[in-house]
């Protein structure tokens, strides 16, 4: 194997061992699909329920049998209840909450709760409460005002909370590693073609000679 190729391909694996250092877990994205509600006034209507997801930037522990407060990890939701949709962290600071509990690598207890801007759109799925274990449910809210917690408005919800969790995950490099590659590659492939092209000129020029 020649030096030029030897080259080539140190500088790729030197490329590829310096990937992982650059390379993340993509954000872990976990999906929740609920029940119908069982009493749901209008506007809300017998086919609607809770379902959406939430995205951490990193995975929860496998094990964790207290209700833990994931807020800072969140980087992104989109919850509906049927009628309304939120899809903005903290539109509403100090009201929402995201708790959970896990088993085995799996969901098993969890508090979420969102709220859009002024506080007139709820969403929760709460299969656990910390101070309050009667109001276990998933329940939308839409107000005309704002609800301020005062119950106003329409509240659809289904009691004893069965919904489930999916975990969607995946590892991809960030654009930082991306590059380092396509570069080594490109590196590589450029060095490979001068290298043949100083191998034909001098096949010509030995050529040229021999017929002289």
């Amino acid at each position: 194997m020649s030096n030029v190729r030897l080259t080539g391909l140190a500088c790729i694996s030197v490329l590829f061992l310096l990937a992982p250092v650059l390379c993340r877990a993509s954000a872990v994205t976990y999906v929740y699909t609920g029940h119908v509600f069982t009493s749901h006034p209008p506007p809300y209507t017998s086919l609607d329920s809770v379902s959406g997801s939430i995205t951490l930037s990193s995975p929860l522990p496998a094990n964790d049998s207290t209700l833990t407060d994931y807020s800072s990890q969140v980087i992104g939701i989109n919850f509906t209840d049927g009628l309304d949709t939120i899809n903005t962290v903290a539109s509403y600071p100090g009201f929402e909450e995201f708790l959970f509990a896990t088993s085995n690598g799996a969901i098993t207890q969890w508090a979420i709760e969102v709220y859009g801007s002024n506080n007139e759109v709820g969403i929760g799925t709460v299969s656990v409460l910390p101070f309050n274990t009667s109001d276990v449910e998933d329940y939308g809210e839409h107000c005309s005002v704002a609800c301020n917690g005062d119950n106003a408005g329409s509240i659809a919800f289904v009691q004893v909370n069965s919904g489930t969790w999916v975990t969607q995950s995946a590892v991809a490099p960030e654009p930082q590693t991306a590059m380092l590659l396509a570069i080594g590659w490109i590196l590589y492939l450029g060095v490979a073609g001068v290298r043949r092209r100083w191998h034909v000129l001098a096949e010509c020029n030995r050529s040229g000679g021999g017929a002289a």
